[in-house]
């Protein structure tokens, strides 16, 4: 091998160790002291950390599986199978691996075949614009960038459009919900007669389609200034009948009372002036509602006038070259 090839396979195996969380280091020397519980803690951790290259990412998740069946945690281990599978196309266990370890990746293999794995796609929309649209079956994916640049959350569509800052070919990675890569992909460079800014709406996956008819559009309604003195006035004659109610009542007990008192020799005392306490609060009753009643009834009447005096036509001079005219205006 050329010595520039080896030392830029060097830079790049130790750049892809430093993205990865150093919790990952630990973790497989758990493993190898028999410490799982340990191992289990420091992979959440590694994961939890972010920024972790899709191949970090992919070992966490393996290490995680076998950590969690080991420990009895048989339902943990296949969710951490599948997200391994989901990412890894290559991803197989030993011939010589447990029978308990063998079942959930087995189980978690059946639910990716028929679920599909983690993929994306990117379009070149123009110079300084890409399309990114991202399968993901297993919700994994939360944002997309261009390595380097901020990312971009994903759309419900599970789409992100990202803006390269020359029309060269980048790296696009695919990030969960604490940045780690999940994914990259490259998307090579705009073609020559790519128009700076333009979009080309046969390629759009966002444009409308113009073949279709317009969807009816509902026509405009006026202000409905009705309801508002509709519900004064219910809310008024409510107020004023149950007033009146009140004062029937009263008026009734008045008469009862006035009988009992001209009998009183077969009343007593404390009848009568119970009685009386419920006439005096019938009236106080019946006095303040009516009096709401007609608080109410004045706006309610006053908005009933502005409705109708909108709903007159209006006559209004129009003048055109030289002609006079008349225009009416209002609502037919």
């Amino acid at each position: 091998m050329r010595p520039l090839a080896v030392l830029v396979a060097m830079l790049v195996s130790a750049s892809a160790a430093h993205a990865d969380s150093p919790k990952l280091a630990d973790a497989r020397k758990a493993i190898d002291e028999v410490r799982f519980d340990d191992a289990q803690r420091l992979l959440v951790g590694a994961l939890a950390d972010g920024d972790n290259s899709p191949a970090g990412v992919r070992e966490i998740y393996k290490l995680s599986a076998s950590t969690a069946v080991v420990l009895g945690q048989r339902e943990i281990g296949e969710q951490y199978y599948r997200r391994w599978l989901a990412l890894d196309a290559s991803a197989a266990v030993g011939p010589d691996i447990a029978p308990k370890l063998r079942a959930p990746f087995e189980a978690a293999q059946t639910y990716i075949a028929a679920h599909g794995r983690l993929s994306a796609t990117t379009t070149r929309l123009s110079r300084y614009e890409l399309d990114v649209a991202v399968v993901d079956p297993l919700a994994m994916a939360a944002s997309a960038t261009i390595v380097g640049s901020t990312p971009v959350a994903l759309s419900t569509e599970r789409r992100a459009r990202l803006t390269p800052t020359d029309a060269g070919s980048v790296v696009i990675a695919i990030l969960d919900d604490r940045g780690n890569r999940l994914l990259e992909l490259s998307a090579g460079p705009a073609a020559e007669d790519a128009i700076v800014g333009k979009v080309d709406p046969a390629d759009d996956p966002y444009a409308p389609d113009l073949t279709k008819p317009l969807p009816p559009q509902a026509e405009p309604t006026e202000p409905r200034r009705w309801r508002v003195w509709f519900l004064f006035a219910v809310t008024s004659a409510a107020l004023l009948g149950t007033g009146v109610g009140f004062g029937m009542l009263a008026t009734n007990t008045t008469e009862t009372l006035e009988e009992e008192i001209a009998a009183s020799r077969t009343h007593y005392y404390e009848d009568i002036a119970e009685r009386e306490k419920r006439i005096n609060a019938y009236i106080a009753i019946g006095g303040s509602l009516f009096g709401a009643g007609v608080i109410l009834a004045i706006p309610a009447v006053y908005l009933f006038w502005r409705s109708r005096k909108d709903d007159e036509p209006a006559v209004v001079p129009v003048v055109s070259g030289g002609s006079a005219g008349a225009a009416v205006v209002g609502r037919f």
